[in-house]
């Protein structure tokens, strides 16, 4: 539906496979293949034939046109009519009249019902709180001009902030970008066309922060990038300890400014919670930036931060939430999750002791839940108030989906993602995460698409994604790009004796032996680690034994990955099916009261 309306939008036109693609599929990653098959059903529709195309010709290696003339009946909440004028040769005159009328009499009420239906989708996107909110904005790094380097923490962290109160000050009427997305213009020169249609927006925020002592001096400017003209602007010079109020007070502005329902004064994010002092807050925003550069700090530096602001203001509830997110990092793979997340949901709970509507505390909530007590009525609970508080908090969404692919409601999951990738298009993580998501779909070249676009938004993300590629490979079938994926991991990782061993055995051996290989050394190199100390997760080397075929192994590390508490192993359960057929299996996933397959 959505092709044949992008298409006659443009009848007559040579309309490219690319700007197909980012209409019709604009938050989803597919590949050609399913706009090719698109145009199947189409001529099929039509009964046109490619070779002689009369409805929809092929331009080679470009993209597509509609040759038949376009009337749009009674404006655009009506029809589309189209007619074909070219009888079959052999067709007599009054059947060939009478194909003719057909035709056009089907071509409307094909487009009509095209046009119904997706009009109707959205429509049923927006009254399910999915579709793109109305007015979409993009708050822009806020310029550190106090002329020294060790101040960026500050206004990195003023211009997270500014993201988080514009968020919540009217969720379901004003789209904000995350934080990752936001940040990335500040290494990227700014082309205010570019930022347009990259992330379509509305309205730019852009300021600056000058900072001397106790003494701040905060600039912010609204522009509206329809015509690029500023549409508010305003200074401020403060004490330190009042930069939340001007934070509050730049929200209000601007949602004056794009003509929302201006909050009432009560209503403005943290303007009825105590004041940080300005220590306090200075170790806060150090543990924020700290905290978001978790590829390139050691991650206990945010964790000390958050610490030093609590002991400066104990009931700093935005403080115990950065506290709880350190804690719940470390489970994934540093201490074991027993430690961690108990730790984790103790600072979630009080921070939601003294801000019952912090949206970020109910969306960790939701994820210790999730993960660590295995309460999915919990988590379903606590993510659905943190999308109620915040519509627009990625972290919700992405508790959420994970949920509901847990549940088997996969295509639920999959428009929580999308969401995800809505808020923060630019977050290599997210795409990861999508890729993860189709994976377990089965939709494997998507997921490869979105594996690659991780590493083309952050080159960075490259040896992650050299593994999760791998597996899709060997999930494949493609056994020859599964080795060459690892075997660049290894070499990423340092590990350069084992990739060359690894790719010397797949050529004179094959996939088997250097797959086996492969998983051998990774069981070694984990048990050595474990011998020394090191926290290792047992659901890793279980994963290596499932796949060495050596079931009763896999079987005593799943076990010990339960007492654990292990991250990952819901997750791991629910993709493992193949394993449903023996008993511990069945007894561990009834333990954690994760449905079975076939009762999903």
């Amino acid at each position: 539906m959505g092709v044949l309306l992008v298409l006659a939008e443009r009848s007559g036109e040579v309309v490219s496979k690319n700007t197909l693609l980012q209409n019709v599929w604009q938050d989803t990653f597919v590949t050609e293949d399913v706009l090719v098959r698109s145009i199947s059903e189409l001529r099929k529709v039509f009964e046109d034939d490619p070779r002689q195309a009369r409805i929809i010709q092929t331009i080679h290696k470009t993209g597509y046109r509609l040759l038949v003339p376009v009337r749009w009946v009674n404006g655009s909440a009506a029809a589309i009519a189209v007619s074909s004028n070219k009888p079959k040769p052999d067709a007599p005159k009054k059947a060939s009249s009478l194909a003719r009328n057909s035709k056009l009499i089907f071509g409307i009420a094909v487009l009509l019902f095209a046009f119904t239906g997706w009009t109707s989708y959205q429509h049923f996107r927006s009254s399910h709180g999915r579709a793109r909110p109305k007015i979409r904005l993009l708050v822009l790094p806020f310029e550190n001009l106090s002329g020294d380097p060790e101040q960026d923490f500050f206004a990195d962290g003023i211009t997270e902030e500014m993201i988080t109160q514009v968020s919540n000050l009217r969720p379901n009427q004003l789209g904000v970008i995350a934080r990752v997305s936001a940040m990335r213009y500040k290494q990227h020169k700014l082309n205010l066309s570019d930022v347009q249609r990259e992330l379509k927006v509305d309205y730019l925020l852009e300021g600056s922060v000058r900072r001397s002592g106790d003494k701040v001096r905060i600039t912010a400017q609204l522009i509206e990038l329809q015509d690029q003209s500023p549409v508010w602007a305003q200074s401020y010079d403060r004490e330190l300890r009042d930069v939340l109020s001007v934070q509050a007070n730049v929200a209000e502005a601007v949602a004056r400014a794009v003509r929302l329902n201006v909050p009432t004064a009560g209503e403005v994010a943290l303007a009825s919670h105590p004041t940080p002092s300005p220590e306090g807050y200075d170790s806060y925003l150090q543990g924020q930036y700290h905290l978001h550069r978790y590829m390139r700090d050691d991650p206990q530096k945010a964790l000390l931060y958050f610490q030093k602001a609590l002991t400066t203001d104990p009931d700093f509830a935005a403080a115990h939430v950065g506290l709880a997110t350190c804690y719940m990092a470390s489970a994934f793979d540093e201490v074991p999750p027993t430690d961690a997340m108990p730790k984790a949901e103790a600072e979630t709970l009080r921070a939601l002791e003294l801000d019952p509507g912090s949206a970020t505390a109910h969306a960790i909530l939701a994820e210790v839940n999730l993960r660590y007590h295995w309460d999915w009525p919990g988590a379903e609970r606590e993510a659905r108030r943190a999308l109620e508080l915040n519509p627009n908090l990625l972290d919700a969404h992405d508790a959420f989906s994970d949920l509901l692919l847990l549940m088997g409601k996969d295509q639920e999951a999959l428009v929580e993602r999308q969401r995800t990738l809505e808020l923060d298009p630019f977050w290599p993580e997210m795409s990861i995460e999508m890729g993860n998501l189709l994976e377990c779909l089965q939709r494997y070249d998507e997921a490869i698409a979105a594996f690659r676009h991780a590493v083309e938004l952050d080159p960075q993300f490259e040896n992650q994604v050299h593994w999760s590629l791998g597996e899709v490979y060997g999930r494949k079938g493609m056994f020859k790009e599964h080795v060459e994926e690892w075997v660049a991991a290894l070499r990423g990782t340092g590990q350069q004796a084992r990739a060359d061993k690894m790719a010397q055995l797949y050529t004179a051996k094959g996939y088997t032996v250097a797959m086996n290989f492969f998983l051998e050394t990774a069981v070694q190199r984990r048990l050595a680690r474990q011998s020394r100390g090191e926290y290792v997760d047992p659901l890793g080397i279980a994963e290596i034994y499932v796949q060495l075929g050596d079931r009763r192994q896999a079987l005593v590390y799943l076990n010990r990955a339960y007492q654990q508490r292990s991250y990952g192993l819901a997750f791991f359960l629910h993709e493992n099916a193949s394993l449903a057929g023996e008993q511990e299996f069945t007894e561990l996933v009834h333990r954690i009261g994760l449905p079975l397959p076939g009762q999903r």
